[in-house]
């Protein structure tokens, strides 16, 4: 773990640009399919949607301060340019 790097891409899909993924036939997600036992190409509109914050995901929040814990905190970073991040890749525990 303390020879890893963790980037981390906070915001989730702009909402313009995840309706017209959704309309996109065309343009299939690889996700696994239970019933084939395979990896299959689905277009976004047959998922489920999950559009909950990152900060708001119970795992999410773990493996930041999981990644928070090496020695060298630089070694685990935002990268999706936001500058709301107030604590710079640490978590307050």
């Amino acid at each position: 773990h303390e020879f890893n790097l963790t980037f981390r891409i906070s915001t989730l899909t702009p909402d313009k640009v995840w309706e017209a993924m959704k309309k996109n036939e065309q343009e299939l997600i690889p996700v696994w399919d239970a019933e084939t036992k395979s990896v299959r190409g689905k277009p976004l509109k047959d998922l489920m949607e999950n559009r909950t914050k990152y900060e708001d995901r119970g795992w999410c929040k773990a493996e930041v301060e999981w990644s928070s814990l090496r020695t060298l905190n630089a070694q685990h970073q935002r990268i999706d340019g936001s500058e709301s991040d107030a604590f710079n890749g640490r978590v307050p525990m």
